[in-house]
């Protein structure tokens, strides 16, 4: 799908969480944020959330990732989406809440640094549709790290607006192809421990 394309399918969805978001608000929950904006998002990006090969939802880690999380004292287990590459992990992309402010929450940048980092894949990605985090998960993350320490926070609306920049980080075909890079969102330099 074309960039112009793309961009016009995303502010569609945008608008129809929006739109629910102001009708619904108190039912929208974590499970509404997945299925009816983060899968079709995915599925816009290239990710065929029905292929087990591509996409795997709510399954727990491996005996030997859980075993490297007790190492870091994290007792996250269990990622949203596990995105693949012929079924080995390349990406973790967490859902929730729209009332949820993970820019500010540690533990939640605790916890998907903590996947990504037990399993060896550069970065991942927490949402709740209006906003976004990518993390750099290389580094061993600890809990009371910063939430904005190799992360990056953005909306829906900049998602779209700058759509090139963040393109790799969510197309399938980018990511797979390593076709992104931490250092142009500015995460990928390792900072010391304050």
């Amino acid at each position: 799908m074309e960039v112009n394309e793309l961009k016009i399918k995303l502010t569609e969805l945008k608008m129809n969480y929006y739109r629910q978001l102001k009708n619904d608000g108190k039912n929208f929950s974590e499970e509404t944020v997945r299925s009816g904006y983060i899968n079709k998002m995915l599925e816009l990006f290239g990710w065929d959330t029905g292929n087990l090969s591509q996409v795997l939802q709510e399954r727990k880690l491996t005996k030997g990732q859980r075993k490297r999380l007790d190492e870091i004292n994290s007792n996250h287990s269990k990622p949203d989406y596990f995105l693949c590459d012929r079924g080995i992990t390349v990406t973790y992309v967490d859902a929730k809440r729209p009332q949820s402010n993970f820019s500010e929450d540690e533990d939640i940048a605790f916890q998907i640094r903590s996947y990504g980092w037990c399993t060896g894949v550069p970065f991942s990605i927490v949402s709740n549709f209006k906003e976004f985090g990518i993390y750099n998960t290389e580094p061993e993350p600890y809990a009371t790290q910063s939430t904005y320490d190799k992360a990056i926070y953005f909306s829906i609306d900049q998602l779209i607006d700058n759509l090139d920049k963040y393109l790799p980080f969510f197309q399938r075909d980018m990511i797979i192809n390593h076709e992104f890079s931490l250092d142009s969102l500015d995460i990928g330099t390792e900072k010391k421990r304050a």
